[in-house]
């Protein structure tokens, strides 16, 4: 475990070639500093490389249900919001 990382969330990001492709949701513990390059070299010490996320992503908190559980829905939609909005840029 990474120590200066709360939680995580893994799900399915559009792609145009392959259909999806891993993007992770990180929230940091309170005070810690998200350094991408860090976060990134410890995933890459964790996991071979086709298990590693092509997208990393660093949230406050996580969307979540009434009974605790991290709405992944939700951060699919987030993806694809982000999606529409690149593309208008």
């Amino acid at each position: 475990t990474y120590a200066m990382v709360h939680d995580v969330a893994v799900v399915g990001a559009p792609d145009k070639v392959l259909g999806e492709e891993i993007a992770a949701f990180i929230q940091m513990k309170p005070g810690a500093n998200y350094i991408k390059e860090e976060v990134m070299e410890y995933i890459s010490q964790c996991l071979p490389k086709f298990k590693m996320p092509k997208y990393v992503y660093m949230v406050e908190e996580f969307p979540m249900t009434s009974t605790g559980k991290i709405l992944k829905r939700k951060l699919v939609e987030m993806l694809s919001d982000q999606e529409a909005m690149s593309r208008m840029a």
